[in-house]
């Protein structure tokens, strides 16, 4: 219970951070704070803090995709990334029926780009 009210103050720090950044944002300013990260991690942290949420929506929540999180590891701002799955989460828990399912897949494209 501590690491999900961890993780969801940290969002919500990242998310207010973000606002009060918007201005940089829009003069263009923002450096994306690219480290080391594994996708595999990051999907099943944000999973875990909205799991409550998507409960109380009479939701299952669930992951579909390695357990290894050695692996998708990719240099990226894994606050921004975080961001994103949250609100994608989010919406997809506001905008589906009760007693439905939400699953989030990680696999790997055989495309490159």
């Amino acid at each position: 219970k501590f690491a999900k009210l961890y993780l969801a103050s940290e969002n919500h720090k990242a998310l207010v951070n973000d606002i009060l950044d918007s201005n940089l944002h829009s003069k263009r300013q923002i450096v994306p704070n690219l480290t080391s990260v594994s996708l595999v991690q990051v999907v099943q942290e944000t999973i875990s803090v909205l799991k409550d949420e998507a409960e109380h929506h009479q939701l299952l929540l669930n992951y579909s995709g390695p357990v290894d999180t050695s692996k998708y590891n990719c240099k990226t701002d894994n606050v921004r990334v975080q961001q994103i799955l949250l609100n994608l989460i989010k919406n997809a828990i506001k905008f589906s029926e009760p007693t439905s399912s939400i699953t989030i897949k990680l696999s790997q494209s055989r495309n490159k780009y």
